[in-house]
């Protein structure tokens, strides 16, 4: 099982640096299918899906930025500095009327550190 996580997670740093590329390329569509992919194949992997929600929100995506925020949460070991920076970042001030967003800033904001 060990073994399943660790290449799961290698797949998903090649899809980063795969990601990055495109990035570079200007091929905005392809690094967020690259991302897509990554959220799909790998729970918990947030340093890709802070990128992919980022990406999202500027896209005007908001349901599905808030979304991933939420996979996010649940992995990320200081929840108040994701609330606190994180989630306060300029590309989700689009996103702070939207109900989901807002019980999700709260929520992270009240948790206690793990």
């Amino acid at each position: 099982m060990l073994k399943l996580v660790e290449n799961r997670k290698g797949l998903a740093n090649v899809r980063l640096v795969i990601t990055q590329i495109y990035m570079g390329q200007g091929k905005r569509d392809n690094a967020i299918q690259q991302l897509k992919m990554i959220d799909e194949e790998c729970e918990g992997h947030n340093e890709s899906l802070k990128l992919y929600a980022s990406m999202l929100a500027e896209d005007g995506k908001k349901s599905e930025a808030i979304k991933i925020l939420q996979k996010i949460a649940k992995f990320e070991p200081d929840k108040k500095t994701f609330a606190n920076t994180f989630l306060n970042r300029k590309e989700f001030q689009s996103l702070s009327t939207e109900d989901e967003f807002k019980k999700l800033t709260k929520q992270e904001q009240s948790s206690t550190p793990r």
